[in-house]
């Protein structure tokens, strides 16, 4: 399987750290009901390991594992994506654990404050680069920028996932 970075990329409040909790809260909730649909998924073991910041602060950064008849996928996420140094060493952090998927929030636009986005790239090389961005979507009700944004990286990554655990 390709490694890959998903960077959701925008201004300020544009939505970034909450469409990127959403996902993380999409994969695990997703990975769970098949866990608890039939017996075959029963083997299906979810993870999360919480890394640094809490929920209930909304900064977050987590490895969730899932693994299956031996099998295992990480994903990173880091909602944390304001400033370069402190973002890139976070991802950094989640390159060195392994991650095959990594979920990350970028501050800024394309063309346009590129130093926090330049800095993951710098540090997840070997990573195929997807960004995202939500500016577009800074007014519209969170249910819109989770439709527009969310769900279809979501529906790659969990048939990305699906595949990798021979689900």
């Amino acid at each position: 399987m390709q490694k890959q970075i998903i960077v959701v990329r925008g201004v300020s409040n544009s939505g970034k750290t909450h469409t990127v909790n959403y996902i993380a809260d999409q994969i695990v909730l997703s990975y769970m009901r098949k866990q608890c649909s039939s017996v075959h998924y029963a083997k299906l073991k979810i993870t999360i390991e919480v890394l640094w910041g809490t929920v209930k602060c909304g900064e977050l950064m987590c490895v969730i594992t899932i693994e299956f008849k031996g099998v295992k996928i990480t994903i990173g996420i880091c909602t944390a994506g304001d400033f370069a140094e402190e973002t890139a060493k976070r991802v950094e952090k989640l390159v060195s654990y392994g991650c095959d998927i990594i979920i990350c929030a970028c501050k800024g636009v394309e063309g346009k404050h590129d130093k926090v986005y330049n800095a993951i790239l710098a540090v997840a090389q070997d990573y195929k680069a997807v960004p995202l961005t939500t500016d577009h979507l800074k007014e519209e009700p969170d249910s819109i920028v989770k439709t527009k944004v969310a769900d279809p990286i979501l529906e790659q990554i969990y048939k990305a996932v699906d595949a990798f655990l021979k689900l």
